[in-house]
């Protein structure tokens, strides 16, 4: 990315359209961690998730777009997309819900509160380009998909599971390793959109 926008003379202004994985990763029960635990315990607990899920995003050849306070969204596809982002999305996710999995367990081996990191990918066009002011811009990944990426995740709480991925992903993955264990769910409503999607699970 840094190289990219290193050889650009031009801003990007109104940007590109592209079709990219978006993932969205946080920490289930976060604001509650934070009531019953002194402030300056929260930074250490974000600092070690962020590392852990960004060590992967980095591994399986993704974008960190943007932390999240206590999560992240990261895209796979940009700056340039390629035809197995979206296997390098499903694989970044099962491998951060695993390595969540032995985390917790260390954490409980201490007597620390388990803590359930939640994950939530979908595959669709997004722009790409400049959003800001003169003051301020930023490289920014927009659009409908990463708006319905982030409501995918949020539907865990309610199916109560760990990872959660739409339709739309599952058909541009060329992989069947990478869709062992999940699960098809009825059309799912999201928070803000008239259409639901169907989406599936991982336990």
């Amino acid at each position: 990315m840094v190289d990219m926008l290193a050889i650009t003379d031009q801003p990007l202004g109104a940007g590109r359209s592209v079709e990219v994985a978006v993932l969205f990763a946080d920490i289930c029960g976060f604001t509650g961690y934070a009531e019953t635990h002194a402030p300056e315990e929260a930074p250490a607990l974000l600092r070690a998730m962020h590392r852990r899920l960004v060590q992967q995003v980095f591994a399986h050849g993704g974008t960190l777009d943007q932390y999240l306070g206590d999560g992240i969204m990261a895209t796979f596809g940009t700056p340039e997309p390629a035809a197995d982002d979206a296997d390098r999305a499903l694989a970044c996710a099962r491998r951060i819900v695993t390595r969540g999995a032995t985390w917790n367990a260390a954490r409980q081996e201490r007597s620390e509160p388990a803590l359930r990191i939640s994950v939530g990918v979908h595959f669709g066009p997004v722009t790409l380009g400049d959003t800001g002011d003169a003051n301020r811009m930023e490289y920014a990944v927009t659009g409908d998909t990463v708006n319905v990426a982030s409501r995918v995740e949020s539907l865990i709480r309610d199916l109560g599971c760990s990872l959660v991925v739409s339709d739309a992903l599952l058909a541009r993955v060329s992989s069947p390793d990478l869709c062992d264990g999940l699960i098809r769910h009825d059309p799912q409503h999201l928070l803000g959109r008239n259409d639901p999607i169907d989406v599936w699970t991982l336990d």
